[in-house]
């Protein structure tokens, strides 16, 4: 049986937080950035690997009495520097937050109120920061490639 040769094409995307690439649904971002082919998926977090993870935050909106959660989980997510920072904090009635994982990098394409996903870059937790209630990240790259 003769052997046959198998290739593989690797497919790249670069994108770059200063342009602000948008993606529809969290689902076009793992198809086009990490080469799924899902059909839905609607989760606020999409581990790559141990040391990777791609985050779909809802930014909180800001009132008159400070920021509020846009949902019903108790978590606030806000910036107040142009996207070099991303605070986290957990508001949940209990005042009990799951476990944190916060040593991964996290590729950030945060809801607008448009409901569009937008890149924002790569964050680091600053790990000098963080209580049991809120979490720092600090954004180290506006770009980002993805291979598969």
């Amino acid at each position: 049986m003769p052997k046959t040769k198998r290739s593989f094409t690797m497919e790249r995307i670069t994108l770059c937080a200063n342009d602000e690439p948008s993606f529809r649904k969290i689902v076009d971002v793992l198809n086009t950035c990490f080469g799924k082919n899902y059909l839905g998926y609607q989760r606020s977090i999409w581990n790559i690997n141990s040391e990777e993870m791609a985050w779909f935050p809802q930014i909180s909106l800001l009132g008159q009495d400070g920021y509020y959660s846009t949902g019903s989980h108790g978590w606030i997510n806000y910036t107040e520097d142009n996207w070099e920072h991303i605070f986290e904090e957990c508001h949940t009635v209990s005042s009990t937050c799951a476990h944190h994982d916060d040593h991964r990098v996290r590729y950030v394409f945060a809801k607008d109120k448009t409901g569009a996903y937008i890149f924002r870059g790569k964050y680091k937790c600053d790990e000098s920061e963080p209580t049991s209630q809120k979490w720092i990240y600090e954004r180290v790259s506006t770009t980002a490639t993805f291979t598969y």
